[in-house]
């Protein structure tokens, strides 16, 4: 759990993690052009390099945000979307932030 208002963009584990979901907690009413406006997360399997997993807006919260990090595994012809997303790192990429800011600020993740 990172709790720092300026956040490093990766995260990395010494293992493989089954990784659910992701939460932001962002305030938009203390932090309105710095809040993340559109955001893609990467997820990497050697710690070098990264492929994109869900690229989501956020709208003008005040709370948790919540992503879910669940990918489609076929078993037998049936997809069921409940697996966990397996990965050694995560990259956070802001693209844009509210009323155009040029900073960003996530107070957790």
């Amino acid at each position: 759990n990172v709790t720092s208002f300026f956040v490093d963009s990766d995260i990395k584990f010494t293992t493989k993690q089954m990784i659910s979901s992701i939460k932001f907690y962002i305030s938009y009413a203390m932090d309105s052009t710095y809040s993340p406006l559109l955001v893609s997360i990467l997820y990497g399997q050697d710690g070098q390099q990264y492929k994109e997993f869900k690229t989501f807006s956020i709208s003008e919260v005040n709370d948790w945000f919540v992503v879910g990090l669940f990918v489609s595994l076929s078993v037998g012809g049936y997809i069921p979307d409940n697996h966990p997303l397996k990965a050694f790192s995560l990259q956070f990429v802001i693209h844009e932030m509210h009323h155009s800011g040029k900073n960003t600020r996530i107070r957790q993740i």
